[in-house]
């Protein structure tokens, strides 16, 4: 089937394959991006998973690749034939590890700069709540924008005497480990 999601040129689009994937429902028990099996709390290993999914976020691409963008992007200074381009999936999980570690501040205190204020207040005007909003809210419209459609089931818990969703579904995703090899090369 032919993805009109792909009606707007990415220099990425050559490497896009779907694959079908059950997500883990992780309520129960933790899966490896979600800190200690006991409580959750953020280890280094699942930061490093965090870091490790957009760390080749910032791309280049050539000027005739750059021509074919919906948006003008900018030429490196140093480069002038090479343009800087960063896949939107880079952004949201960039942007989705931040709202997570804002759960942790006692872990990342140092990275909050402006967030909290010397006596442990979140100042919401500061730049980096700015930041979470816009987050929150990019990470919104990615949502809606490509809207899953994957059907979630219910099943019916007699112990609780109601139904409660079952979130270890079947999706149809894009192949993320060709997009971040793509970015990875670039």
């Amino acid at each position: 089937c032919t993805d009109p999601s792909q009606g707007i040129y990415s220099p990425a689009q050559d490497v896009i394959e779907y694959e079908t994937r059950v997500f883990a429902e992780n309520f129960v028990t933790k899966g490896p991006y979600m800190g200690r099996e006991e409580d959750g709390i953020p280890t280094d290993e699942a930061d490093h998973l965090w870091e490790d999914l957009y760390q080749y976020g910032v791309s280049r691409i050539s000027t005739s690749e750059a021509a074919q963008l919906p948006n003008r992007t900018t030429s490196i200074p140093t480069m002038p034939d090479q343009y800087v381009v960063e896949l939107d999936v880079f952004h949201q999980l960039h942007c989705l590890n931040a709202l997570r570690k804002t759960f942790y501040p006692e872990r990342y205190w140092d990275e909050f700069d402006d967030y909290y204020t010397e006596d442990g207040k979140r100042n919401y005007t500061s730049t980096s709540a700015k930041h979470y909003d816009h987050c929150i809210d990019s990470i919104r419209q990615s949502i809606m924008c490509h809207g899953d459609i994957a059907t979630v089931y219910w099943q019916w818990m007699p112990l609780r005497r109601q139904p409660l969703p079952r979130l270890q579904i079947t999706h149809t995703c894009r192949n993320f480990e060709a997009i971040k090899e793509w970015a990875r090369e670039h």
